[in-house]
């Protein structure tokens, strides 16, 4: 019945698109009105009194997207011996890409550091530069469950906050 009304229009190069004040251009929100006999025979139109009702005409899907986590029971990453011998804690954020087979992949990995803060140097710098190589060789190990969109698995850009704590050392 609608595509038999769509059809009639477009015969009758009667169709109107009226895009309504307050929408925008890239809104998906679409209105339908269907006049029957609308246009006189002088060819001006003429308005219907109608009833609104509302219904679902389509739908429009769009692939579900999953992002990249990391299994279950991949190892922590080893306290370095140096850090732990100077009771040195610290934090850092990982940022690397899983690929669409779940692995991460070693050339992309680097450490995040504030803007505007500069790096440490020095012993700190050091100890920081340990935890960094640590968590690196820890997470080339690990196994991911890969992006997805839809059922196609994807690479992922990950950002990976770790945090070196000494056991029963309380901050």
């Amino acid at each position: 019945m609608l595509l038999d009304a769509f059809d009639k229009v477009r015969k009758n190069g009667s169709g109107l698109i009226v895009w309504p004040d307050g929408y925008a251009a890239d809104s998906i929100v679409v209105r339908l009105m269907l006049w029957p006999n609308a246009l006189t025979p002088d060819g001006s139109m003429r308005m219907i009194k109608t009833t609104h009702s509302q219904f679902g005409v389509f739908r429009v899907l769009e692939p579900i997207e999953r992002p990249a986590l990391a299994k279950p029971n991949n190892p922590a990453p080893r306290y370095p011996y140096s850090n732990m011998v100077h009771r040195v804690i610290g934090s850092l954020l990982l940022e690397f890409v899983v690929d669409s087979s779940g692995s991460a992949v070693p050339s992309t990995m680097h450490d995040v550091w504030p803007r505007g803060k500069p790096r440490l140097t020095g012993d700190l710098g050091r100890y920081y530069d340990d935890f960094v190589e640590a968590t690196e060789s820890a997470v080339a190990t690990w196994k991911f469950r890969p992006a997805a969109v839809g059922n196609c698995h994807v690479q992922q850009i990950v950002q990976l906050p770790i945090r070196y704590r000494i056991p029963g050392h309380s901050e």
